[in-house]
């Protein structure tokens, strides 16, 4: 009876993390084009010893969300992207399809301005596609667990 319960648990927790890794995930990217109209990149310190990063971009005419996912950060170059900004200047995103669940926003894979690029989109694609692919050997691993204990049982 233990080794049942212990199945249907692994089994319930392998479900809720694919469905939670690729539910809310891009089918596709696409790019908009637009003029900035603000930004905001904030570090607050979440509680737990990090931080909680808000990067949120909004443009003119515009009443989306655009967030810059926390992934992303270490590629972002801030620093060029604040002195450059503008308000009015025209930029170019490349955004997930589909709302993130969590937050009500799109997420932003590049940012480029009159041929400048602030995100790279080759590095944002290889984040996203490993963290994708890091869930399917978890899931693996997890059934063949539970066949292993189921295994040990029947075996005795």
């Amino acid at each position: 009876m233990r080794h049942l319960i212990i199945s249907i648990f692994l089994f319930s927790l392998a479900v809720l993390f694919i469905s939670y890794r690729f539910w809310g995930y891009p089918n596709s990217i696409i790019k908009i084009e637009g003029k900035l109209e603000s930004y905001s990149f904030s570090a607050a310190p979440d509680g737990k010893g990090g931080t909680n990063d808000n990067y949120f971009l909004s443009l003119i005419g515009d009443s989306k969300n655009y967030k810059i996912p926390a992934k992303f950060l270490d590629y972002l170059n801030k620093t060029e992207f604040e002195s450059d900004f503008q308000k009015g200047k025209k930029v170019e995103l490349l955004i997930s399809d589909n709302k993130n669940k969590i937050g009500n926003h799109f997420d932003i894979y590049s940012i480029s301005t009159n041929g400048k690029n602030y995100l790279p989109t080759e590095k944002t694609i290889k984040i996203d596609a490993l963290e994708k692919n890091v869930a399917i050997p978890i899931f693996v691993l997890l059934f063949a667990f539970v066949g292993w204990l189921n295994f040990r049982k029947y075996k005795r």
